[in-house]
């Protein structure tokens, strides 16, 4: 339960990633697209001219050329074999391409390293709640980015360096991309870093959608190894072709082709009943020992098979059926059929359920079933009016039965001549028995005229008898001028169908000589039309190119006047700043007197209270010597003789002192 939550999960976060950037590839292309219809008729002069390489500037020129931002198209006419050209095209030119093969070998050896870090960064998204889920998720998405730079890179270092290139939209008359699709011969457009980075992203993530379809078949699916030989192998090659179960599928499919057709053209085969008929097919395949299946190859992995569905079966199935009877149509116009009788086989089944009752009765081949009966006089003298049965309406039409062995033994080829064959008899046998029918109807007329006329009187034996001779012998010439107005019949409806052939064919010829003359004239008119549109790209490029001129002598003109309005301001603030320069002098001057004012002032200030320390210091040792020396000399009364040497010395210390006093001040 814990699996398939987080794959459904990851289901879900992979589906929303791609609608984003489904979204933003739209936005991007949409902005592209806006791009595109600015340059529509800068390509269309290109295309009248044809130069080399042309720059489109899309913005209006300003004041400052430097720092103006232009958007700028490069339209290229020379395309060399590394670069990549980007479009959806089926021609040669575009898969062929040396540099689109080269790009195609990068985009496949990247994509599993990609769909490794997409898988990744989906599941690190779904997880986002948990912590580390967004910085996970983060360096994911720049592996991919580098992934994506890497594929680029590759391209522009190749020597000399690829680019990505489109083609250059134009829509005028005479336009290189609506006459040709060769690359030689037409302008291409060079996309910018942002757009080659969406087309290599959205190159990778499209395959990277296919691996990611394969992986969940993979996981849901069991995987095949060996295959046997009544498998049969979906794919085209040798390899699949020499294969034992797909030469018998193939012997299968021609075997029931005829009848699929046949029976599908004569019942008008429902959806259910070709349902059945198909998936009687395919348990004849599943019949087999052992079992056939019908095995696709693995992209990822090519040792890997997979059993498709048993849908995708009856699919293919019903694919190779009608794909045979294409093939088989296009053969008998190939080998001597036409059209008409391709159209005459196809209707013939049609006609033969319409005049048929049974599909299921076979009889003889059609003959015509033409019942005379001989006039001959009764004793009432009546003649027999001879009976003919139109041959479309017997039951003598072969029918082949949807399940029937002679269909599944004879070709196609045989039963579509046979079938044609069939017709034209019937419509020949249809309008000779119409025509018969009324000349017998008129001779027997005839007959019972002249019998009535001869019924007035009676006659005798002998009489009748002359009678009956003479009525034979009438018959015989009323038969054979009957014959001879047949043939002369014929004859005239041979001629008039010869004329109405030849007249028809004279009609073509007219009609044929008639359009002929509408397309001189058309091409005429044209050449014309484009002539007139050259004449008038010419002018358009004659006013573009004197616009263009204005524009650049009004910038330069421009361009002098302000360079002019430049110099003087720059003279101007020159000479500002020169004052301003000389004021700043001055105020420095003063700035450094005053400074060195203050300086002198402190000084003197500090040496003037040093002064006052020290004559406080010095009276203070005066006051403490006087009272030394009134000290001494009361002891000098007292001890005189010893204290001499000792006011002696004081008294030398003090004059010492003194002697340093007086040199500091």
């Amino acid at each position: 339960m814990n699996g398939s939550g987080s794959s459904s999960s990851v289901i879900a976060a992979n589906a929303e990633t791609d609608l984003r950037q489904q979204q933003q590839i739209f936005l991007h292309q949409q902005q592209q697209k806006q791009k595109q219809k600015d340059c529509v008729d800068n390509a269309a002069l290109f295309a009248s001219n044809g130069p080399a390489t042309v720059s489109v500037n899309n913005s209006t020129p300003t004041t400052n050329t430097a720092t103006a931002t232009a958007t700028a198209t490069t339209l290229i006419t020379t395309v060399h074999p590394h670069d990549v050209l980007c479009g959806r095209r089926g021609s040669n030119h575009y898969r062929g391409h040396d540099g689109n093969k080269f790009y195609r070998t990068v985009i496949c050896e990247k994509q599993k390293i990609y769909f490794k870090y997409r898988s990744a960064s989906t599941e690190a998204e779904a997880s986002s709640g948990s912590p580390g889920g967004s910085n996970n998720a983060n360096k994911d998405r720049e592996e991919k980015s580098a992934i994506i730079q890497s594929v680029v890179d590759a391209v522009k270092n190749r020597h000399p360096p690829g680019r990505f290139l489109k083609a250059a939209p134009c829509n005028s008359i005479g336009s290189p991309t609506t006459t040709t699709q060769n690359p030689s011969e037409q302008p291409w457009v060079l996309l910018d870093r942002r757009d080659c980075l969406a087309k290599v992203g959205h190159a990778l993530l499209d395959k990277a959608d296919r691996l990611g379809l394969n992986q969940y078949k993979r996981q849901n699916k069991m995987m095949i190894t060996n295959y046997t030989s009544n498998d049969i192998l979906l794919g085209n090659g040798k390899k699949y072709k020499i294969h034992d179960g797909n030469h018998w599928y193939r012997e299968l499919i021609c075997s029931q082709q005829p009848s699929y057709d046949i029976s599908e053209k004569l019942s008008k085969m429902k959806t259910q009943e070709r349902m059945i008929f198909i998936q009687s097919i395919l348990d004849k395949v599943e019949a087999r020992s052992p079992p056939g299946r019908f095995l696709q190859i693995d992209c990822s992995d090519s040792n890997l098979w997979y059993q498709i569905e048993a849908k995708v079966a009856r699919k293919k199935i019903r694919d190779d059926m009608k794909y045979r009877s294409r093939f088989l149509k296009m053969k008998f116009l190939k080998y001597g059929g036409t059209s008409s009788q391709q159209a005459m086989a196809s209707s013939i089944v049609y006609k033969a359920r319409k005049f048929s009752t049974n599909n299921d009765v076979t009889t003889p081949p059609i003959s015509t079933q033409t019942e005379t009966v001989k006039a001959k006089t009764t004793k009432e003298n009546v003649v027999v009016i001879p009976k003919v049965v139109d041959p479309l309406l017997s039951k003598e039409i072969i029918i082949p039965s949807p399940s029937g062995g002679v269909a599944n033994n004879l070709s196609t080829t045989t039963l579509v001549e046979k079938a044609t064959a069939d017709v034209r008899e019937m419509m020949r046998l249809r309008t000779t028995a119409v025509t018969a029918q009324s000349e017998d109807l008129h001779v027997t007329s005839m007959l019972i005229q002249q019998q009535l006329q001869r019924q007035v009187t009676p006659q005798s034996q002998l009489e009748r008898q002359m009678q009956l001779k003479r009525l034979k012998l009438d018959r015989r010439l009323i038969e054979h001028a009957l014959q001879h107005r047949q043939t002369v019949h014929l004859r005239l409806v041979a001629q008039q169908q010869q004329d109405r052939h030849r007249r028809q064919h004279q009609q073509k010829q007219q009609e044929k000589l008639q359009r002929k003359k509408e397309e001189q004239i058309n091409d005429i008119k044209l050449l014309e039309l484009i002539q007139q549109e050259q004449d008038r790209h010419q002018l358009t490029q004659q006013l573009h190119l004197q616009r263009q001129q204005q524009q650049q002598q009004q910038q330069q003109q421009q361009q002098i006047e302000d360079q002019r309005l430049i110099r003087h301001q720059y003279q101007l603030e020159d000479q500002r700043l020169q004052k301003l320069q000389q004021q700043l002098e001055q105020e420095q001057r003063l700035q450094k007197f005053q400074q060195l004012e203050q300086d002198q002032r402190l000084q003197e200030f500090q040496l003037q209270q040093q002064l006052e320390a020290e004559q406080q210091r010095l009276c203070q040792q005066e006051f403490q010597l006087k009272q030394k020396l009134e000290h001494q000399q009361r002891l000098q009364n007292v001890n005189s003789s010893s204290n001499r040497q000792r006011l002696q010395k004081l008294e030398q210390q003090l004059e010492a002192d003194t002697a340093i006093a007086q040199e500091f001040h």
